[in-house]
């Protein structure tokens, strides 16, 4: 199954694929006591205003800072700063007669808040668990095949093959058979499917074909020649 985990808290999204919804349920649980997960971090901090806290929001300590002052249209008010000197040092009067300044932004006192907001997030299942033993199954059944059709030139009339050699060809593809037709109730998703190879066969039923040079690779190459 697939499922999408989004954080709430900074909008990341992490997929996740597993073979059940008790091993998502798992790895979310193992995510949750890591103080770090793939879709980000479980909590996050802010500053915000006081009165604007965000839901689930932790206070964790104040925040008190400077920033410029605004008037009623945005616009950055600006006060009296040093006085201005000319190259002399001397204070540059107005047509008044009085010292001029630099204007700079004003600034204000701001109190903030630093916050915790703890993890929270949402998971969407794109695929439900699906029952895979049908499509392992015809897939088998098609690999059988594949290998019965590549081997029935053994069997033509005007090939001569000794008859120990028939006779292990026969038993084999007789396996592959039974292995075919197998109801599909007696195999499980957690079954290999993979149906046993003519090498394994041979070593596994005719073990003294292949003691002191014998004719086990021999039998073995000649099936195999068109595979």
């Amino acid at each position: 199954m697939k499922a999408y985990i989004e954080n709430i808290v900074n909008g990341r999204t992490y997929q996740v694929k597993k073979d059940s919804v008790e091993e998502l349920n798992d790895f979310i649980a193992y995510q949750k006591n890591k103080a770090r997960c793939p879709w980000g971090a479980l909590e996050k901090n802010l500053v915000v205003d006081p009165a604007e806290y965000p839901e689930r929001a932790i206070f964790v300590e104040e925040v008190i800072y400077e920033e410029p002052k605004l008037d009623e249209n945005s616009l950055p008010v600006l006060e009296d700063g040093e006085a201005i000197v000319d190259e002399n040092g001397e204070p540059v009067l107005d047509e008044e007669g009085n010292p001029t300044f630099e204007q700079v932004p004003a600034m204000e006192e701001v109190v903030m808040h630093r916050v915790r907001v703890p993890q929270e997030f949402t998971v969407l299942v794109d695929e439900v668990p699906e029952d895979l033993t049908p499509q392992y199954h015809a897939e088998m059944q098609k690999k059988v095949e594949k290998v019965l059709d590549a081997t029935d030139w053994l069997f033509v009339s005007d090939v001569v093959i000794p008859p120990a050699y028939r006779q292990a060809y026969i038993e084999y593809r007789q396996v592959l058979r039974d292995h075919h037709s197998r109801d599909i109730s007696t195999f499980s998703n957690e079954e290999s499917f993979n149906f046993e190879s003519f090498d394994n066969f041979m070593r596994r039923t005719r073990s003294n074909e292949f003691l002191d040079g014998g004719s086990g690779e021999a039998i073995i190459s000649k099936f195999e020649a068109k595979l």
